[in-house]
């Protein structure tokens, strides 16, 4: 978030492994951020355990939001007559809060590519 705050955007790429915990009715889900791998062997050791179970991989975009000026939000807000007044204010403090919006991209199809072809490349 401070990269968005600072350069008005940012990205940031997430793996993430989920492993059924034993024959219990539940999972495990691990998660491992590019700016925690400090080698390729321990970001090696992760997608390689990561690759016998559920992977995924996902770019998550942000950018700081575009929001207009307070008056113009609370004027819009105060015309939404179908809302409570305890909505309405709970709006428009969701919306003075609004530090970024963004997308989260599925890029698992082609980081799984890129290692099958290049394991030690890339991991």
């Amino acid at each position: 978030m401070q990269e968005v705050s600072e350069s008005g955007s940012g990205e940031l790429t997430l793996y993430l492994s989920k492993q059924r915990r034993g024959d219990a009715p539940a999972f495990d889900i691990r998660s491992l951020a590019d700016f925690e791998i400090t080698d390729k062997a321990s970001r090696r050791a992760f997608v390689r355990n990561a690759l016998e179970h559920d992977f995924r991989c996902v770019k998550i975009i942000l950018n700081k939001p575009n929001v207009p000026p307070k008056a113009e939000i609370e004027q819009a807000i105060d015309r939404l007559v179908r809302l409570s007044s305890v909505r309405s204010e709970r709006l428009k403090v969701d919306f003075e809060n609004l530090i970024a919006i963004g997308d989260v991209v599925d890029v698992t199809g082609l980081v799984e590519d890129v290692w099958f072809e290049e394991p030690d490349s890339l991991i």
